[in-house]
């Protein structure tokens, strides 16, 4: 699901700009559960595969490409009450977006932010929301 609406963006600017909603109805996964290293090679794990394989349709679908820098704001529910580090949780979905083609390196982000929520009833299988936007950075 995709939703655009002009936002402030406080942390930087007084200046409305575009901003992007992208829900991801899935739980967030952990860059430790997404990969594993077997004989010195990274390698994507069985519940990596299957994370991928529910997300990227949702992403491949969007039709949207940022080739210039972003600022991305990423909020993320988990589906079940437990520990789990926010920072974890970025590179697999910076890495989602650049494989489905809405970043076309992931190095064009220039500001995140990462804010993780309880267990939500409302969101009984987990969620995530990535807030993208055009950045300029400062000079």
């Amino acid at each position: 699901m995709i939703r655009e609406e002009p936002r402030t963006q406080v942390a930087h600017y007084n200046t409305v700009t575009k901003v992007t909603r992208i829900t991801i109805p899935i739980a967030p996964i952990s860059i430790n559960t997404l990969y594993s290293i077997y004989k010195g090679r990274k390698l994507i794990t069985k519940s990596g595969r299957r994370w991928r394989d529910q997300v990227d349709p949702i992403l491949a679908a969007l039709n949207l490409t940022y080739s210039e820098p972003v600022g991305i704001r990423v909020e993320v529910w988990p589906k079940a009450a437990r520990k789990f580090d926010v920072d974890n949780v970025s590179k697999a979905i910076l890495d989602s977006l650049q494989r489905n083609g809405i970043l076309e390196d992931d190095d064009l982000v220039y500001y995140l932010t990462l804010e993780k929520h309880d267990k939500h009833p409302a969101k009984p299988g987990g969620e995530i929301w990535v807030d993208i936007w055009p950045y300029a950075p400062r000079l």
